[in-house]
């Protein structure tokens, strides 16, 4: 069992590009409904896989099968406020409507934490890798001084809103095309019971990302 990011994999020559591309199409399509002409395209998913190596990874099974991914990206500001309340097409996402992330306070748009159905029902030697693994990638940036202070998914099944609810996010409203659920939530301290405060998951089991992000936000102005 491997996790990789697009451009190791492509540079270690475990896959080409289109390889991956194929498998994570194949992935949405079993694990949500949302109609092909409202998800990311093709060829933004190519150019922001290579581009920003660090927001995504694939899992790979024994067989050499790509069989799980997460993808994120942060999200210019007048993008972000279309998201929060259900006004934005991921068909949208784009370089052009994207932005590389900083030291400081950044947004995270969750594209997807999505693993094949067959593999859902062993949780912790599949799905909990893959999650583990975003948690440990916002864990690092954390360290590097990069932290996001709202976060933005769409939940399309019920481990999407499983996936929200570890990480404190709420249900904010509803996607007027796609009609998925809208998650949201803020780890800014202008609400003194932030997402961070309300993940008991990552409160129990993540101990530093969590005082990592409160230090943080106790200090930040915005």
């Amino acid at each position: 069992m491997e996790l990789l990011n697009a451009r190791i994999a492509v540079d270690k020559k475990r896959f080409t590009i289109e390889q991956i591309l194929d498998r994570v199409e194949f992935i949405c399509k079993q694990t949500s409904d949302s109609p092909s002409g409202m998800i990311i395209s093709r060829e933004a998913r190519r150019d922001l896989f290579l581009r920003y190596p660090e927001q995504s990874r694939i899992l790979v099974d024994s067989g050499n099968q790509i069989i799980g991914y997460w993808f994120f990206v942060s999200l210019k500001e007048k993008y972000l406020e279309l998201a929060k309340v259900g006004q934005f097409i991921e068909q949208n996402i784009t370089y052009e409507t994207t932005r590389p992330l900083a030291v400081g306070n950044n947004n995270i748009y969750l594209v997807n934490i999505g693993i094949l159905p067959s593999y859902q029902k062993n949780y912790s030697a599949y799905g909990g890798k893959l999650l583990g693994s975003f948690i440990q990638q916002i864990e690092d940036f954390a360290m590097r001084g990069i932290f996001f202070g709202e976060w933005v998914a769409c939940a399309r099944t019920e481990n999407g809103r499983k996936y929200c609810a570890i990480f404190g996010l709420r249900r904010k409203t509803s996607h007027v095309v796609t009609k998925v659920d809208i998650y949201y939530g803020r780890a800014t301290n202008s609400i003194i019971n932030n997402m961070f405060t309300c993940a008991p998951y990552l409160s129990q089991y993540h101990p530093k990302l969590t005082n990592l992000y409160k230090e943080y936000y106790r200090r930040y102005k915005p």
